[in-house]
Parts: C-alpha cells; sequence; structure tokens
C-alpha cells in the first residue's frame, strides 16, 4: 500500500513535472537499434554480448545506490534486460535497501499511463524490492502478480548485475496485452537515491527485433552411459511422498529419470519404509536387497542403490552419506544432502556453509572425524535456499569461510585446492535455470536446489531441470509424463546431473596423460581424433551437459568431428574405444 500511495503522490507532482519542464529541459532520446538474441536466464551472463542494445548511465549519485548500465534484447516470447548497479543488492529483496522500480511504457505513449518522468507513460510498474506491480492501461489501472507477467530473473541471490525476463505475449489486466507495439520506452528508477537511467531529459526507446533465433534444443531426459551415475535432488514440498494425490506424480517422474541417488528433503514426517517399498517396486537394481535408505533427524532422505558405508547427521540441516559405489569405480562417493534454512535466515545459512567446508577440510586431512581416500569424489546437492547475501553460494564454492572462529581459516574445496563447481541445471526445454516456483507466492521462481562438485575427482557429463508443464505434447508421450507431473508433486522441480566418475578398468584416471588426443582443425571448423583404435563412438556435450553429437562413429586415427553449427565453447568428448572411455575437452570458436 505504501508503494501504490508514494506511487500516486508522485504521479500528480509528475503531471505538474509535464506542464513545465518541457520548456526547462532538451529532450535527448535514445533509439535503440534492437538485435534479438537467444539469452538464458541462468546466472550466467556470458550470452550478453557487447553487441547487444546497451545504454550507459552516467556515475551521477554520490552515496548510495547508482545505476550504471542497461542492456535490452528479444525473442518471439520474452523481452530481456540486464542492468548493472554500483553495489551489491538482492533485487527481489530488502535485505539492502535499494528501492529499484521499472516503469515500461508499453504502447511508446507518453500521453497514456502512469508518469514517473517526462515524456513517458508506463503501462507496467514494478517495484522489485517490495515485489509488487501495477497495470496502467487506457481503461483500467490495477495492481497485478510479478507472475501476471511472468516475470523470471537471475540471481536469486544478492550481486552487482541482474537479467530480466518478461513476457512479450501476457494479459496481465482480463484480455488486455501488456504490449500492443513495435516500440516501448523503458525506465529504471531507484526510490532510495534519486537515481533514474535515463536521467530526466532523456528517453530510452527500444523497438522489437523479429528476426528468429535459434530454438532451444531439448535436453534428453536418459543416461547416455550405464557407467554414469546420476544424482537427483528433490524437494518434497510438506512430505508429498506421504500423500497418494502426489506420489504418483512423483512416481512418474522417477521411473523416467532412473536416478541412481536421490536426495529428498522437506520429508521429516516421511518414513524411510515408505522411501524404500516406492523405490524397491519402482526402480529395478541389481542388488537382491534392493535400494538403501538413510535419513538424518530432521528432513532429510537420501536413497541409493549402492549401501552406505558411513553417515554423519550431526551437521546442521545437511547430512553427509559415504556411498559404497561398485568395485568397477576407483573410489566411493561423499554425498551431503542438505536443507539450509529458509528465506531472511541469511546468518544461518551462512553457518550452515561454514560448516560444511569446514567438514571437507576435516575429510581431505588424516586423523580427523572423517578420513576420505585422497581424489573421493564429493558433492553437495539439495534445497539450499540462497535467495540472500551471496556469500554463502561463494563459501561454498571457493571455500571461503566467514567465522574462522568456530571453523578455522578460509580453504579451497576441491582436492587440487581449487574452487568447486556450480553446476547450473538449465531446464530440459526452455532457456531458464530456476528450480522452484510458485505462482501464488510475490517471490519469482528463482534457483533454489543445487549440485556442487568436485570437479577434480568427477566430470558432469549432462545436468538439467525438469518442469514438465512446459515440454510440449510431443516430449511428454515420448516420455510417458504428464503436463502437471512436477508442478503437482512439488513446488520444487527435480535437479538432475549425471557424473562421470574414474573407473578401475575402463576410465581413463584423471591427470593420466590420454592416449586418445583431440585436436582443433579451426579452418575445417572441427575436430581431429588421434589415437583411436578402429572405430571410436563418441558422444559430444556443452558445458551444461546438453548432447551436441550422440554416438558418432569415427575411424581410425585423425577421425575428423564437424563442428558447423555449433555455439564458441568449451566442449567435452566422451571417446568410447577398445573398451575405455576417455574425457576430452575442445574449444570451439577461439
Amino acid at each position: 500500500d505504501s508503494f501504490i500511495n508514494t506511487e500516486r503522490m508522485k504521479k500528480s507532482k509528475c503531471f505538474l513535472q509535464r506542464l513545465i519542464v518541457p520548456f526547462i529541459f532538451l529532450f535527448i532520446p535514445f533509439l535503440a537499434f534492437a538485435q534479438s538474441a537467444p539469452i538464458a536466464i541462468d546466472d550466467n551472463f556470458s550470452d550478453w554480448t557487447s553487441n547487444l542494445t546497451t545504454f550507459s548511465d552516467a556515475n551521477d549519485i554520490s552515496s548510495g545506490l547508482d545505476l550504471l548500465s542497461l542492456q535490452v534484447t528479444n525473442d518471439d516470447d520474452f523481452l530481456y534486460l540486464k542492468i548493472r548497479t554500483n553495489n551489491e543488492i538482492d533485487l527481489t529483496d530488502d535485505i539492502i535497501s535499494h528501492g529499484t522500480v521499472l516503469y515500461i511504457d508499453s504502447d511508446n505513449n507518453s500521453n497514456t499511463g502512469y508518469v514517473p518522468q517526462q515524456d513517458y507513460g508506463a503501462e507496467l510498474i514494478i517495484n522489485f524490492e517490495d515485489r509488487v506491480a501495477r497495470f496502467e492501461g487506457t481503461t483500467t489501472v490495477q495492481d497485478i502478480y510479478l507472475e501476471d507477467v511472468m516475470l523470471r530473473h537471475a540471481p536469486t541471490v544478492s550481486g552487482d548485475e541482474f537479467e530480466i525476463a518478461i513476457n512479450r505475449h501476457a494479459t496481465p489486466v482480463g484480455n488486455i496485452p501488456l504490449f500492443d507495439g513495435a516500440t516501448i520506452k523503458i525506465l529504471f528508477r531507484c526510490t532510495t537515491s534519486g537515481d533514474a537511467m535515463p536521467d530526466e531529459g532523456e528517453v530510452f526507446t527500444y523497438t522489437f527485433d523479429e528476426t528468429p533465433v535459434p530454438e532451444y534444443v531439448p535436453i534428453d531426459l536418459h543416461k547416455s552411459s550405464a557407467d554414469y551415475v546420476r544424482v537427483v535432488a528433490w524437494n518434497t514440498e510438506n512430505d508429498g511422498l506421504n500423500e497418494p494425490d502426489r506420489v504418483d506424480n512423483f512416481e512418474n517422474i522417477l521411473s523416467v529419470l532412473q536416478p541412481d541417488i536421490i536426495a529428498f528433503s522437506e520429508a521429516s514426517d516421511t518414513e524411510v519404509s515408505t522411501v524404500k517399498t516406492m523405490l524397491d517396486n519402482l526402480l529395478e537394481t541389481d542388488n537382491p536387497a534392493g535400494w538403501f535408505v538413510e535419513k538424518d533427524d530432521y528432513d532429510m532422505i537420501t536413497a541409493s542403490r549402492w549401501d552406505f558405508i558411513d553417515t554423519w547427521p550431526e551437521l546442521d540441516r545437511q547430512f553427509p552419506t559415504l556411498i559404497d559405489l561398485p568395485d568397477s569405480y576407483e573410489k566411493d562417493l561423499l554425498l551431503n544432502n542438505g536443507h539450509y534454512n529458509c528465506c531472511s535466515n541469511d546468518e544461518g545459512r551462512q553457518d550452515q556453509a561454514d560448516q560444511y567446508i569446514a567438514f571437507l577440510k576435516d575429510a581431505k586431512t588424516p586423523g580427523g572425524d572423517i578420513d576420505l581416500e585422497e581424489n573421493t569424489p564429493f558433492l553437495l546437492v539439495g534445497d539450499l535456499n540462497l535467495v540472500g547475501y551471496a556469500q554463502q553460494l561463494n563459501t561454498l564454492v571457493t571455500g571461503d569461510i566467514q567465522n574462522t572462529l568456530a571453523y578455522g581459516v578460509p580453504a579451497a574445496p576441491d582436492w587440487d585446492d581449487t574452487d568447486c563447481t556450480d553446476q547450473i541445471c538449465m531446464q530440459t526445454d526452455q532457456r531458464m535455470a530456476y528450480t522452484w516456483r510458485n505462482d501464488f507466492s510475490s517471490y519469482p521462481p528463482g534457483r533454489l536446489d543445487f549440485q556442487i562438485y568436485s570437479d577434480a575427482a568427477m566430470t558432469a557429463m549432462k545436468s538439467f531441470t525438469l518442469q514438465t508443464g512446459i515440454m510440449s505434447t510431443a516430449r511428454l508421450q515420448e516420455y510417458g509424463l504428464n503436463a502437471w507431473d512436477a508442478e503437482v508433486a512439488s513446488d520444487h522441480f527435480p535437479v538432475v546431473v549425471d557424473y562421470q566418475i574414474p573407473m578401475t578398468t575402463d576410465i581413463a584416471e584423471i591427470g593420466e596423460e590420454p592416449e586418445i588426443q583431440l585436436w582443433t582443425a579451426r579452418d575445417e571448423q572441427g575436430f581431429y581424433l588421434k589415437g583411436t583404435t578402429g572405430n571410436a563412438t563418441v558422444s559430444v556435450y556443452d558445458m551444461i551437459g546438453k548432447y551436441i553429437v550422440v554416438d558418432e562413429n569415427v575411424s581410425t586415427n585423425n577421425g575428423f568431428i564437424s563442428s558447423i553449427g555449433w555455439a564458441s565453447g568449451v566442449y567435452l568428448f566422451a571417446v568410447e574405444n577398445a573398451g575405455k572411455i576417455t574425457i576430452l575437452k575442445g574449444v570451439c570458436g577461439r
């Protein structure tokens, strides 16, 4: 209410400004030459290239939040915005007061809508900090939800740059379209510092580019190799595995995913026997004992096709287990199932992150509470509720402990004394990476569920988040899924990663000089394999685990693999030859 009332007063004031200011300011229009682009809302800004429409704002604020730059692009479905600020904020929360408000003049008509600044008539107003929005059409003024315009943003944690998506086909009130023309005006204002982007006297105008962007290639749900270890992390939302009306949806999805290890959370009243019976009936194993299931004292249940060597339930809201992988793997697997404190409890989450890094330090050092064999693969998975300060995620990845008095000095967590990898699990059927969505919440969808792993001891070969509601009918039929399966099961979506873990006989050791080598043939847009015996079968993935080439037969020595049509970036090549799998990396377009 305070936001709406404040904005009403500003509207009256701005009306008077519209009568007076034209005689004072010379307006400078910024006309953007649009370029469509395949943007992913995924915490990664590498797709925001310098050739996209960019507006730089003057560094004109002596104290408080300064809005520095804005980039804009679009595809057929979304308008994309990227903003950069001088200070760290949490875009959709108030842990650091920032008062960032977006105004879109969606009909490019300053005589309609709300007037935040001269020559703007905004139909859409979004107050990010308070997570409220309003639509001011020609005949309708109404408060709306962020979901009414399908607002998506990343990151969910704090930062100084954010990417935002707004649906171009939204009808926030009745059948009234949000965008009814090709040209719009965009304005950001900061109510705490008074900064505006663009400033008073300037106008930012953007015209949509209807040039088609490359279609998003859906991710195949199946594992590409039986040797990969598939880990699924899934918050069951208030013991969903106990509810008959929801358990069928869990089972539909699990039967398709065929996981090897599952980290369930929010299952405080779910019995181990309930989970074991479900999995034994649903998913076959090679072990006559069926599935192995362990539960901590809080709400986490870890299920595995293989037995547990040990568990450590003493950690706060996290449940490490050492899993006895088959003898074909060189090492066992340490999996920590985490469900960190929710919402505004940044202090609790930071303590849990510090505690985990201290646990890893102990595990890597002989003589402590836990002694891991060197280069044992390890990972932290689950609903980590990272919605506040980015320091919590930074600690988990880099080992930057904050409470050194309780948990010791910071230390890089991986075996090679480097950072761990935060595996961003893109959704299977759209360029989004959020893992939680609740259309009845004031919070927009966010990335709350994680898999953070040791990239020195294991490799993520494929990863994805499964939201069945966005899959095409053909894709749903292909896998025997229902559109409502994921949404009915839980407000969190399953996060899936397939890991390649070194094997005793048929996987090249980490750090071992591979007999098979990969050479880049830049002039020919491709790669050569050297050192194969007879035909080799090659599977190629990008760094988020999406197939690029599947089972391409390459002949003996200097077999050529074309990279025509591939995006620039790093790719993983899984080469199966003479009973051995070798993982190689190649760079395309550099």
